[in-house]
């Protein structure tokens, strides 16, 4: 007997993109439907069907809303001897549409230059729903892509991280990764800094 259940889902952003993948086993999947509800009015906001191999299906941007909750059903179908069956998951978890942060370092661009032996980073975070930053990390990485320092979990987006000992005549690569309560993800990339004192 064929089963499906659709994978966790995370918080994203309705104005991009989005792919929700799912679990199948049984006969070669040929189509999968997808059913978005509204979570709190179970009312279909999205019904869509799409004829592929592939366990996955995008919500295209636009379609659902920032700011809102939803769940979802996903309808797998598959064919045995020349009849088409479908099977039917349970509700995905209940997930949010949330606009993407900004997410940056305070003071520090890319190609930066800090004239110290120390410095003192600073996060800059906002978000339009007031979505809350779960944890985060900071770390340096040198020109070979090794770690030179981890700050180990942050909480407080506001803190204020000192680093000592930084090597005069170098570039290091500093880059802030974490997750908003919701499962947002936060990425400032590799941001290149010169230390120069």
């Amino acid at each position: 007997m064929s089963t499906v259940y659709v994978k966790s889902i995370a918080a994203f952003d309705a104005a991009k993109d989005h792919t929700i993948t799912f679990g199948y086993s049984g006969n070669q999947c040929t189509k999968n439907r997808i059913i978005v509800y509204n979570s709190a009015t179970n009312a279909s906001v999205y019904d869509n069907t799409l004829t592929t191999y592939t366990l996955a299906h995008t919500i295209p941007a636009g379609t659902l809303a920032n700011g809102t909750s939803y769940y979802c059903t996903i309808t797998a179908y598959y064919t045995v001897s020349n009849v088409e069956y479908s099977v039917v998951s349970s509700a995905s978890n209940v997930f949010k549409c949330l606009t993407t942060p900004t997410w940056a370092f305070t003071g520090l661009a890319d190609g930066g230059i800090i004239s110290n032996s120390y410095y003192t980073f600073t996060m800059t975070y906002s978000q339009a729903q007031s979505e809350s930053v779960n944890e985060y990390y900071i770390v340096l990485y040198n020109q070979s892509g090794t770690v030179y320092w981890s700050s180990g979990a942050l909480y407080d987006s506001s803190a204020s991280i000192p680093v000592t000992g930084l090597p005069n005549d170098t570039i290091l690569y500093a880059r802030a990764y974490g997750t908003t309560v919701n499962g947002l993800a936060l990425d400032t990339g590799n941001i290149s800094v010169s230390i120069d004192y």
